[in-house]
């Protein structure tokens, strides 16, 4: 079977070893959702490698994404508008073993990429609403074909967050700052 990913000794992350494990959040519904946003704290410990961070990804369903160091070692936010994905880029992205806060949000009309609470990249989007139909799971640390997961993280993640809502500029950078907010 497939080992579980284990606690590190501060007991505030998950490590990934790179090579078969995840968590299978399942099938959260973002059906009809106009926007939304996904955040996590990593730290990468490995380079040269697709590296997901946090994906739902049936692709050619609008609504899918993401979140992930591709093997050009690019941050990126992927994101699919019903035939294509969209995708807010960051190549100055250099694994360096720090903690870092990543963000994607999507709108019906952008898509944007922010690192440690800075705007880094974006894409246009069109898509008014999410579409939820294919019921993928969303998956940390992998891709979503959780029969036959691939692309693994190697390293920590932490504080994985999805709002069914587009956060703004100033709400990602009080998070990546470690400020409390009321999101009420």
């Amino acid at each position: 079977g497939v080992e579980q990913p284990s606690l590190v000794t501060n007991a505030k992350s998950i490590a990934f070893d790179g090579v078969d494990e995840f968590i299978n959040c399942g099938d959260i519904e973002l059906d009809g959702l106009s926007g939304l946003t996904v955040s996590a704290w990593f730290k990468a410990n490995s380079t040269g490698a697709n590296s997901r961070i946090l994906s739902k990804d049936q692709i050619g369903t609008a609504g899918c994404f993401i979140l992930w160091i591709d093997s050009s070692n690019d941050l990126q936010f992927l994101a699919h508008n019903g035939s294509e994905w969209k995708i807010a880029s960051y190549a100055s992205f250099s694994e360096d073993t720090n903690w870092h806060h990543v963000a994607g949000v999507f709108s019906a009309t952008e898509i944007k990429l922010y690192l440690d609470g800075v705007k880094v990249a974006n894409d246009t989007y069109a898509s008014t609403t999410l579409d939820d139909s294919d019921n993928e799971e969303i998956v940390i640390g992998a891709d979503s074909d959780v029969a036959s997961t691939d692309q693994h993280f190697t390293g920590n993640i932490d504080e994985v967050a999805i709002w069914n809502s587009v956060l703004t500029a100033t709400e990602i950078k009080a998070i990546a700052d470690n400020k409390r907010l009321d999101f009420t």
